[in-house]
């Protein structure tokens, strides 16, 4: 736990550890999620794969708390084409090459205490451009779900619209 409180890892004895980020700038789940025994102030996850990385920042200079577009970025494993290990998966034999495969996040995601009630939730690009495609979102009072899977995406932008005007928050 770091000084601030706004860093923690947890499970780490028990191999199943996971990086809990809570600042007003940053959330993020890293590791083995499903077993996290607390999560941050603004993002909660239930989650089908066994490791992933969730990370949400604003894209507004606003604390995540009033946000009015985040950014999430979601991926489980990730390894190049042809990729291989040691024995003990602590070593790189062959880098592979092209193109990188990557495990879509499967699960839910909520976003508590936001002002993002109208939001909408766009799969991006691995460049960051928007692919078309919305993920399926519900409000329930002032929480956000977010099912993550299909369409699979790695990034996710999830802003309100354009007459937007984030609620106060003390993050």
């Amino acid at each position: 736990m770091s000084e601030t409180r706004e860093l923690a890892w947890y499970g780490a004895d028990r191999q199943q550890g996971c990086v809990v980020v809570d600042a007003p700038g940053a959330q993020a789940l890293i590791g083995f999620v499903r077993h996290a025994p607390r999560f941050p102030r603004h993002l909660a996850a239930d989650v089908t794969n066994r490791f992933c990385s969730l990370l949400l920042v604003p894209l507004d200079g606003r604390p995540v708390g009033r946000s009015g577009r985040l950014l999430l970025a979601a991926t489980a494993w990730c390894g190049n084409t042809g990729m291989q290990w040691d024995e003990r998966r602590q070593a790189i034999l062959e880098w592979g090459r092209g193109p990188v495969l990557i495990e879509p996040v499967v699960g839910t995601l909520e976003l508590r205490d936001v002002p993002l009630r109208r939001a909408r939730a766009r799969a991006l690009s691995p460049t960051g451009v928007p692919l078309g495609r919305t993920l399926p979102l519900e409000v329930a009072g002032d929480t956000l779900r977010i099912r993550l899977g299909e369409p699979p995406a790695l990034l996710v932008l999830i802003e309100a619209p354009p007459d937007h005007e984030a609620a106060p928050s003390d993050r």
